[in-house]
């Protein structure tokens, strides 16, 4: 496969370019080394596309036209989604919601797509259970996050962002993922007939 290199530009034009790249679902690469910040431009491009390659149950009440990423805990986005907020992605609106801290009373089930920060991950079992079947896209970069239950893992491998997947909590709530985010994955857990582990190097 294909890799896409994406130059560093200003916040904005580096996310759109990003978010170009992928509409295929390609690897991209993470960052120099110690570059934190194009990290996190590439992990907010996936998490704007990502939503894209889930089909949500026909039962969803949610209003058409909108796409609600919420970040819970610490952000560690700066600046990243600013240039897109408010705008219209596709055929959505983009709206963020952020959430400093987990409590029983957030309206999480109100998010398309929930980002759980590192910050937080001494609660995810909570946050997990609060959600329970809701059919919300959870999405961290914590470790060990879809063994915890989570629907989507972002990991580095080779310096690029990848994803793993827990495919069985994801039909639990309803959704399905595009046979495409589930061949790219580099990890797919549930379904012991579907469990695998791609090898170093292999291509997705």
């Amino acid at each position: 496969m294909e890799t896409h290199h994406i130059r560093a530009a200003g916040v904005g034009a580096s996310l759109a370019g990003l978010a170009i790249a992928l509409a295929g679902l390609l690897p991209l690469a993470a960052r120099a080394a110690g570059d934190t910040t194009r990290e996190y431009e590439v992990k907010a491009a996936y998490l704007v596309k990502l939503h894209g390659f889930v089909k949500n149950p026909e039962t969803s009440t949610r209003p058409a036209g909108t796409l609600v990423i919420g970040i819970l805990g610490q952000d560690p986005f700066g600046e990243s989604f600013t240039p897109v907020e408010g705008k219209r992605i596709g055929e959505d609106v983009l709206t963020i919601r952020r959430y400093d801290r987990f409590t029983e009373d957030l309206a999480l089930p109100d998010c398309h797509v929930l980002f759980i920060a590192k910050s937080e991950q001494t609660n995810l079992e909570r946050i997990l259970a609060d959600l329970g079947r809701a059919p919300v896209l959870t999405v961290s970069d914590a470790e060990g996050f879809v063994e915890t239950g989570g629907m989507i893992g972002l990991v580095l491998k080779d310096n690029r962002v990848r994803w793993e997947i827990n495919r069985d909590t994801l039909e639990d709530a309803g959704l399905a993922a595009s046979a495409q985010l589930l061949r790219n994955a580099v990890r797919v857990v549930g379904h012991a007939s579907r469990d695998s582990t791609r090898k170093k190097g292999s291509s997705p």
